[in-house]
């Protein structure tokens, strides 16, 4: 049952992905091929619709069998492109542009492959499981929202680049006005340091071995990594970043929060198998 889902789920991913890629090439332009009109059409919505639904159920057993959740890391980054997919759908409904939700959805479909092709598990025993969830949850709802913020940050840095040397590609391409992008960057930035600092507290105040020798790193690093991101929006607020500052401080603060999350991890699970 659960490889039909984890199946469904991918290959509606893949579709919508794909359908909705096509939509934006295809946008100024008229509709002459059946891709192009299927592509238009309200299939791409319930595809991925429907591939939000059935990952969803699926991260949802995965976590709650057997009473222990399994925090593989092939199923926490699956829980994080779900994450991520949620958020970029919650804020392109505000925005109104939804150029990025096909990155958003072709990355669910990998994660979602690596489930099929790498069904490791790491279940936690009973006693780490209540303060150990609420800590991973709080720390890859930071971890998604830093995420989507370097993804409207790379779009914003384009979108600068466009009005700098091409302003009429840039209305031929409908993208989003410049400032809104950036608002949406720092609120994401400002969310996913929220986020991060109460994971971290979380941790402090109910894991005992947040700075064992296993985990000193990644409660180090994410201790940088918040340190980056209030730096950005402290030094914003005050005088005011480019772009340019804006991409580069946001890619370093997940750069630094992906190694401290997935760099051990990857090598043990995936590498070392």
């Amino acid at each position: 049952m659960i490889v039909v889902i984890e199946i469904i789920a991918m290959i509606a991913y893949a579709i919508a992905s794909g359908l909705l890629s096509r939509r934006f090439i295809s946008i100024q332009g008229q509709q002459h091929t059946w891709a192009d009109r299927i592509a238009h059409s309200w299939l791409p919505v319930v595809m991925g619709i429907g591939a939000i639904a059935a990952h969803g159920f699926l991260l949802l057993t995965l976590f709650t069998q057997s009473g222990n959740p399994d925090l593989s890391m092939v199923n926490v980054a699956s829980l994080l492109s779900w994450l991520m997919v949620v958020t970029l759908l919650l804020t392109s409904i505000f925005m109104r542009y939804t150029i990025l939700v096909p990155v958003s959805f072709a990355f669910a479909t990998v994660c979602v492959s690596l489930m099929l092709i790498n069904p490791s598990s790491y279940t936690l025993t009973d006693y780490q499981a209540a303060p150990m969830v609420i800590h991973i949850m709080l720390s890859l709802s930071a971890y998604g929202c830093v995420v989507v913020a370097l993804l409207y940050a790379l779009q914003m840095r384009y979108i600068h680049k466009q009005l700098k040397h091409n302003p009429l590609l840039l209305t031929q391409q409908s993208l989003p006005p410049l400032l809104g992008v950036e608002a949406w960057v720092l609120k994401l930035v400002l969310l996913g340091s929220i986020l991060l600092a109460l994971a971290l507290v979380s941790g402090f105040l109910t894991i005992d071995t947040m700075l064992s020798h296993q985990h000193a790193h990644k409660t180090v690093l994410s201790i940088i990594a918040l340190a980056v991101f209030v730096s950005l929006l402290v030094i914003h607020a005050k005088w005011g970043l480019s772009t340019t500052m804006i991409l580069t401080l946001t890619s370093i603060g997940v750069i630094i929060l992906t190694i401290g999350y997935f760099g051990t991890r990857i090598v043990r699970e995936l590498i070392l198998i």
